[in-house]
Formats: C-alpha cells, structure tokens, sequence
C-alpha cells in the first residue's frame, strides 16, 4: 500500500515489513537518468528520429535498441547491485563514444554520463569484473570518435574526454589500470594539450590543467608503493634476522637534518610496481605483486615502470621546441617561454607529490641526475626570469628531498648557474640576478644547509668551495659600492642574517664535540685514500671534514706554488707530508688529478718532469697521464651523441680542444692511432647513422654535428700528420680519413643531398693533400706504403671530388712526374693520371 502525500517534507511511507535501501535505487535511478538524456540527444537528430523496418532490417538502431533493453534491466538489479558486472550498464554508452556515426552532442552526453558513474563511485562499489570495465572505459576513451558538427561542441568533446580520464586515475579503481594504460591516459591528455593550441584559450587552460592533475595523481602513488614494498621486506628481513633492521649502509655524504650530527641513510627500494587491489590477499600473492610480471611489467598494476615512462617523457619535452617550427604570426619569446614552463611545472608537480621516493628507485633516480639535470642547467641559463624561477624551485624541491643522491649535481648547478648569474657572469640582467640571488637566500634559511655545503664540498678535495664562494658573494653583494642601494643588497643581507641566524641556533641546540687537537699529518699517507669510519658519529667524521680541509688547503697552496716553480712546488708537498719523500709516479699523478689546473699546467710540467722527477718516474707519470686523458676523451665521445644539439656540439668542441691541445705533451704513435680508431672514427660512423632515414628519431641538426666533427678529424690529423707517417700503419688512417670522407659527401638529410658539407670537404681535404704535397708525404715515389699509396689515394679523392688532382697538382707537375719515372723504370701515367708502378697490381 502506497502512503499519502500529507506535506511537502513528509516522505512515502513504506510496506509493512520491508527494509528500503535508496542508495541501491538512486543508482538504478541515476543510470535510468543517463539513458534518457543520450536517447533524448539521439532522437533530435535526424537519422536516429525514427526507422522503419524492411525484411531483415531492425526496426531500430543497435545503439538505441542496447539503450532499451538495458533500460528493461536495470531496476532489477537494484538490491544486488555489488553483483552486475559493471560492463552491461558501461556498454551502450562505450559503443555511442566509440561510433563515428554519432556527432559531438550525443558523444558529449555519453562522456557525461561516463564521467558521472566514476565520479559518484558506482563503479568502485561493484566486486565483479571493475578492472576489465576501466579498461575498457579507458581504451575506449583515448580511441573516441565523433562527427565534428561545429567548432565549439567539438572543445566540448575534447573537454569531457580529459574530465573522464582524469576521473578514472582519481577513482578508487585506478589501482587496476595497468602501466601500460596509464602511459596511453598520460599520451592522450598530451594529445590534446598540443591539439587545444589551435582552438580557444579556456579549453588550453582547461587541458593543461587536467595534465597537471594528472601528473599529480600518478606520482603520488609512488610513496604508497614504497611503504607497502619496504613494510613487506622489513617483515621478511626481521623473520630472517632480528637484527636486520638496525643494519643501515653508509653512503659517504653527511647530512645533518635533524641534530646537525648524524647522516641520514636512505634504504632503496627493489620493488618496482605494487597491487592494492585486495588487502587481505596473502604473503605469496603480496610478493607476486610486488616483484611484478618480469615478462611484461608494463602490464602490471600501475607504479615504477609508468613513472619512469612519463618522466622521462616529461624531460624529453624540453626539447621539443627545437623541433617545431614557430608560425609567423607567433611571439618567438612568448612561444620560447611557453612550452619550458609548461614541461618544467609538470616535473616540479611529480617531484613534489613523489617526495623522496624517486630517490629510491634506480631508473627515477638516473632520469633526475642524467636527463634532468642537463635540462635544469641548460634552462637555468636562460634568459627569461620566469623559467629561472621554475628552475629553481625544481632544485631547491629536489635538495630537500634527496639532496644525499645528487651532491654532483647541485654541486654544478651551484657553481654553474646560481653563483654565475648572481654575480652578474656573461651578461646576467638585474631581473636574472634578483631570482638567482633570492633562490640563494631560500637555501640558506634551510636549517641545516650551510653546515652541509661546507662538509661535502669545501672539506672534499674533489669538489669546489661553494659555501666560501657562496659567503663571499653574499657578503660583497650587501653593501653598494659607487652604486646607489638596490633590493640586491637587502637580499645579500638577508642570507648573510639567515647564515648567521643558523649558527647561533645550532650552537645553542648542539652538544659540542669533543674538543680537537690541531691537524698535523706528522707523516706521508695517500691523501685521496681517507676515509671516515662513522658517519653516524660526529666524533668521527667532524675530525674526518677537518682534516680533509686541511688537506684541501694544503693541497691548492701547493698548486700556487708549482705554477710558479714545479720543482719548489714539489718540495713544498712533501715538506707538508702531501707527497712521499721518494717521489713516485703514482702519488703525482694523484695531485694532478686533484689540483684546480688545467691541461696547460700539464704541458708546464711535461717539460721539467724529468728534471723533478728523474727520467725512470717521469716515464711512469707521463703513461699514467696518457691513460687519464685517453679515457676523458672516450668520455666526451659518449657526450658527442647526445640529442640535444647543444649538449653535443659543445662536447665535439671540447673534445677538439682536448685532441689539439697537448702539443707539448709527447704521446706514442700507438696512441694516436687508438685515438683516431675507437674516438674520431667512431664518432663520425655513428653520427652518419644517426643521419639515415631508418634511424632512431629525436637527433636535430645532424648535419651541424657531422660537420664539426669532420673539421676535428682533418685538424688532429693535420696536427699529427708529421708523427704519424712515420708510422707503418699511416696508410690505413689515411684510407679510413677518406673512406669516412667519401661517406660524408654522400649523406642525405631529410632525401636532400647536404650543401654545406660538400663544400666544407672540398676546401679541407684540398688543404691537407697540399701539406702532404708540401711535407713529401704524397707522391709517386713516396716511402710510405709505395707508389700503391699514391694510387688509392687518389681512387678514394677522385669519389669525392674528381677536379681536385688536377688542383693539387697541376699538369704540367704531372708530366714531370711522368719523365722521371719513365727514366726510373715506371710505367707511364694510367688513365686518370694514376700513377702505377710496374709490378704493382691496378686492383
């Protein structure tokens, strides 16, 4: 029996008996809602108005007939509703986004109603087959289809496709989307991000927005993986060994963060993708799902592996301006600003969410310290104050969260960006000084980080002194001299006052080591073999950090001293019990290596080294030399390969620097050729790889890179060319110069034969056959490799350049040449003006 209506407040009375459950009938009611407004969208449209049947034709559409019949369905199920898979009811509005039969208003409706059952959680409330529905939901999604009708509901569209596949990461599901769907989810936002550029700025602001809340969502799953991983292998190490949890490995790097007297230690974690899809699954299914599937972890419930993608995605943006061109209508600066903001505040909003665990696992870890970092540097540089600030807020998160894994890292961001520009280095503005200055003082009001500067750069011999370069700045940078009073100057004060502030807390807060005699090494002991035994303990490693201050200073006094005199600044070593009283080759070797020089003082030394040394050490020291600067170039090649065009032409000019700038250094023939074989060659083969069609993508300006590399072969060439044709196997480097050569001149970048390269080719290898005219080196009867050497010299120039022989030696040079192996027993000039000796083979 039904009740009256007596008020406006008052509710229907229920039967005698029953228990109602309305939320189990709001959601019937709520899908029963969504079916009509799609169907009453349809029905406006022509082709979905109305349908007659004929023969075996239906009466209605599929889409509208699954509509109808799920319309039948649905209040059945309205008391077991945990029980329906949650596909029946998804369905009918999957197959409308999906059909391109439907036009963006109905398509729009459909995504509506999507969004509407994630958002109120009637999906996450079934048991049954919700991971198969948000996969399908999702694969549906980023394949929607639709007729475009007008340009605005077609932004709606794209509106509600970043809305619903925001919903699916944010819903209490998302934990069964697997890695692979949530890099599809990430490619897709994008998509549209790079699609809403041409359409109105509210859907841009709208489709960076959602990626940020993506971006968000996906990397604050990281610290959840890490608990549960690290709560399941805590449990299993304290079943193994009660005393496994105390055991910590000592990472070299002092932090202070709490007491100003221990280190922290980070554990890592192995774990590299976690499944919260049951709680009270048990140890075996746990383990499984944190070790993931080995075969495919892409297929695994989202976590490390989808994050390395997207971030390393997310680094790879940066450069992406360089290869899209700037329409002309557009704001170069505007657009040069616009699309490093936008990557660098979705790796700030990773960083942030993720916290200190993308320290913990060895591929996030690599992205930051490699990718990263070349970026944050490169754009620190900039000349925007806007992307400066970005910048720097990156680091500063990424200094309090795992500043222990990234010492280099700020190290060169520290000396190389902040210091550089705040002293007004290569042309700072006022406005770049100001955010630098202000990034700076930020730093210093961290509790713990001047004490930190000082103990892990200014006492490491390797490292510079960035807390002494650090005060000074500030301390010059407070008071105006011959200029009127700036903001500049206050800023300088305030991180002088933050400085000050912080020692005095920690000397009211801190229990005083015991107290420290003063340092003397009384005698010679490898100084680059210290280490500390407790960095736990600040009884041991304060000592440790004076002690290698002492050392540092020591070691920079005797710099000074051996750039004036080598000879007195090796006794000056030894006297301070730096260097043995035998001086042997490898302690030596050892002060270059940590001396603040460069590859001149090297040179300096390489002149008096037997007078100091004797000629037995000097030997040793100058293999040990040879050996250092062989693997620093072998290093820089690697950098030569870069995708970033900046990155690699600054590393092939600083290994031509490197390849010429040690004339004063004798190094065997051996070596030279080594060089040329494993570094030269080999660059220059892998970068014309690099240029083919069928290569990886992602390399800009090829031709840029294998044209200054061709001007350092024939440069070092030239410059060894004297040592080296002495050498039996002058021959082969030569073939191998002109065979890369010839290569070169046949090179196509984008199907279009090069400009620049042919002409650069003819004018380099015109110059060096001319010295080696000049020298001897080349000609009919020269000694090195016979008169078969003159032959292939000129097969390989005349694939190359055909006109340059006649150049290089004129005709009437070559009818001499013809007389006077005539009269020595040759035979005549062949074809091409080859000359052939007469038991030599043409082959």
């Amino acid at each position: 029996m039904m009740g009256c209506l007596d008020d406006v407040n008052t509710p229907f009375s229920e039967p005698m008996g029953c228990t109602l459950k309305p939320f189990k009938g709001a959601l019937a009611c709520m899908v029963n809602s969504e079916i009509g407004a799609v169907l009453a969208v349809m029905r406006r449209n022509v082709r979905w108005g109305f349908r007659y049947a004929a023969d075996d034709d239906q009466l209605e559409h599929p889409l509208i007939h699954s509509f109808k019949e799920l319309r039948k369905n649905i209040f059945s199920w309205q008391h077991h509703w945990n029980r329906v898979d949650p596909l029946l009811y998804l369905q009918p509005f999957l197959d409308v986004i999906q059909s391109d039969e439907t036009g963006a208003p109905i398509t729009g409706v459909a995504l509506s109603s999507v969004y509407k059952f994630l958002t109120l959680e009637i999906i996450d409330s079934a048991i049954m087959n919700v991971e198969k529905a948000l996969h399908q939901i999702v694969e549906t999604v980023t394949s929607c289809r639709f007729e475009v009708t007008d340009p605005a509901s077609e932004e709606v569209v794209l509106m509600k496709i970043l809305q619903v596949l925001l919903a699916c990461m944010k819903s209490k599901a998302s934990a069964n989307l697997s890695n692979h769907l949530v890099c599809n989810i990430v490619n897709t936002c994008f998509r549209l991000v790079h699609q809403a550029s041409a359409k109105s700025e509210l859907l841009q602001r709208i489709a960076r927005h959602a990626m940020h809340e993506l971006v968000r969502h996906i990397f604050s799953h990281l610290p959840y993986i890490d608990s549960k991983a690290h709560e399941f292998h805590q449990q299993s190490r304290l079943r193994a060994d009660p005393e496994a949890g105390e055991k910590h490995h000592d990472n070299g790097c002092v932090s202070a963060e709490s007491t100003g007297k221990s280190a922290s230690v980070a554990v890592p974690s192995s774990a590299s993708s976690v499944s919260t899809r049951d709680e009270t699954t048990d140890e075996k299914t746990q383990k499984e799902e944190i070790t993931g599937n080995r075969e495919n972890p892409m297929m695994d419930p989202y976590g490390v592996p989808c994050m390395v993608e997207i971030f390393h995605f997310l680094c790879s943006l940066l450069n992406v301006m360089e290869s899209i061109e700037i329409g002309s209508r557009s704001n170069p600066i505007a657009y040069d600003e616009d699309v490093p903001l936008f990557a660098l505040g979705l790796i700030n909003s990773a960083i942030e969410v993720s916290g200190a665990s993308s320290g913990n696992h060895p591929e996030l870890l690599a992205l930051i310290q490699k990718d990263l970092f070349h970026n944050l540097m490169r754009f620190g540089l900039s000349m925007s104050p806007l992307i400066l600030s970005t910048v720097c807020s990156i680091v500063l998160n990424l200094y309090h969260h795992m500043r222990i894994k990234l010492k280099l890292q700020l190290e060169a961001f520290f000396s190389g960006v902040l210091l550089r520009i705040a002293q007004s280095k290569h042309g700072a503005s006022y406005q770049q000084q100001e955010v630098a200055i202000e990034t700076l003082v930020d730093f210093c009001r961290q509790p713990m980080f001047m004490p930190e500067m000082y103990a892990n750069f200014d006492c490491d011999i390797s490292c510079s002194n960035v807390f002494e370069d650090l005060a000074n700045l500030l301390s010059k940078s407070s008071f105006p001299v011959d200029i009127p009073l700036s903001a500049l100057n206050t800023l300088a004060l305030d991180g002088l006052i933050a400085m000050i502030q912080g020692m005095a807390e920690r000397i009211s807060q801190d229990s005083f080591v015991s107290e420290q005699a003063s340092i003397d090494l009384g005698e010679y002991r490898p100084f680059w073999t210290e280490i500390c035994k407790d960095y736990s303990d600040p009884n041991h490693w304060v000592p440790f950090v004076r002690k290698m201050k002492f050392i540092k200073r020591k070691l920079l006094i005797g710099v000074d001293h051996f750039n004036r005199d080598p000879k007195k600044g090796m006794e000056f070593l030894q006297g301070v019990h730096l260097l043995p009283e035998k001086r042997e080759p490898r302690s030596v070797a050892c002060f270059f290596r940590y001396m603040a020089g460069s590859l001149v003082s090297l040179i300096r030394w390489s002149h008096k080294a037997k007078e100091a040394l004797g000629q037995e050490a000097a030997i040793k020291m100058t293999q040990d030399i040879t050996e250092m600067w062989l693997r620093l170039v072998q290093g820089l090649r690697k950098f030569c390969l870069d995708r970033r065009e900046e990155v690699r032409d600054h590393a092939i000019l600083m290994l031509q620097r490197c390849l010429t700038g040690v004339d004063g250094i004798y190094f065997p023939e051996d070596l030279w050729l080594q060089c040329f074989d494993q570094v030269i060659f080999t660059l220059l083969d892998e970068l014309l790889n690099v240029a083919q069609p069928s290569s990886v993508k992602g390399y800009r300006s090829t031709e840029g890179a294998i044209v200054l590399v061709l001007k350092l072969m024939f440069k070092v060439f030239l410059q060894s060319l004297h040592h080296l044709s002495q050498s039996t196997s002058f021959c082969k480097l030569w073939l191998g110069v002109l065979s890369l050569t010839e290569r070169c001149m046949k090179v196509k970048f984008k199907g279009k034969r090069s400009e620049k390269i042919p002409e650069l080719i003819s004018e380099i290898l015109k110059n060096t056959l001319l010295v080696m005219k000049t020298s001897g080196i080349l000609g009919p009867s020269n000694p090195v490799g016979g008169d078969s050497f003159w032959k292939l010299t000129w097969v390989h120039v005349h694939n190359i350049c055909p006109s340059l022989q006649s150049e290089v030696f004129p005709t009437n040079e070559l009818e001499q040449l013809e007389n006077q192996h005539i009269q020595a027993g040759c035979s005549p000039l062949s074809e091409g003006n080859v000359i052939v000796s007469p038991g030599n083979s043409t082959a």
